[in-house]
């Protein structure tokens, strides 16, 4: 990680998160050719919002989701507010409880902040995960100095005790590429997190996807809507990485950046 230097995204960028509005304006739009993707034949799949986010951030997503066929089920914590071991435990409970019921692994989708719960759960329960997609996930993340200044300040006032906490200070839980299919999406526009910090390292089943537009708006890309009826479609045991059109295709140099 050493060679990628450390840096907030630029102001240009968090203006332009404004464009979050224009996505939501072109999802409607792009309906009609998404509802076209792979079928998800009742599979269970769990979706956890971004920081200071709640499940109505991942309504549309959820809702496209179900109307593919798949077992949908929102993370119910209320507010992400930010890593701790309470909310981690909750959601091991959870991830079980589905497992369990369903009789099936569960794909796990996280937004931001909740990416990071993701990874953490497929490296302490990867006989449950079916695999993950991570989108605008600083994963890998050395510094808060990635992240825009003011979200930086918001996490630390409403986190005060975080130093203290376990879940908090274990990093490797999530900074570990965990042994599932894994799928990181990202924009290089991103103006909330720097977008070197969302690549993961390169393997066999590991890849990171680039999109266009905003970090606020992910939840409402139709971009990233493709990829995920694209990626949650692949079967762990005959996983291949995404190949599709030039806005959204892996770039190997990208992912080159934090090979040891």
């Amino acid at each position: 990680m050493a060679n990628v230097r450390r840096r907030r995204p630029s102001l240009l960028s968090s203006v332009l998160e404004i464009r979050a509005g224009l996505e939501a304006c072109v999802l409607p739009w792009a309906y009609p050719f998404l509802l076209h993707g792979p079928r998800g034949e009742g599979r269970p799949v769990l979706l956890i919002p971004g920081f200071t986010n709640s499940d109505n951030s991942t309504y549309f997503a959820r809702d496209y989701l179900r109307r593919l066929g798949y077992d949908v089920h929102c993370w119910g914590l209320g507010c992400n507010n930010g890593l701790g071991q309470e909310t981690f435990r909750a959601l091991q409970k959870r991830v079980q409880d589905i497992h369990r019921s369903s009789g099936q692994k569960l794909s796990l989708v996280g937004w931001s902040l909740g990416g990071f719960y993701v990874r953490a759960l497929a490296n302490s329960q990867p006989e449950a995960v079916r695999g993950i997609v991570t989108i605008g996930t600083t994963f890998c993340m050395p510094t808060p100095r990635a992240i825009n200044r003011v979200i930086t300040q918001l996490y630390s006032y409403l986190n005060p005790y975080q130093q203290t906490d376990t879940f908090f200070l274990s990093s490797e839980l999530w900074e570990t590429t965990p042994a599932v299919p894994s799928t990181s999406i990202y924009s290089k526009d991103d103006g909330i997190s720097d977008w070197h910090y969302c690549l993961d390292k390169p393997g066999p089943r590991t890849e990171n996807v680039r999109i266009l537009g905003s970090h606020s708006g992910l939840a409402v890309n139709a971009m990233v809507f493709y990829l995920l009826a694209n990626r949650l479609a692949q079967h762990p045991r005959s996983w291949q990485p995404y190949r599709g059109p030039a806005l959204l295709r892996r770039d190997k140099r990208e992912t080159m950046a934090f090979t040891d």
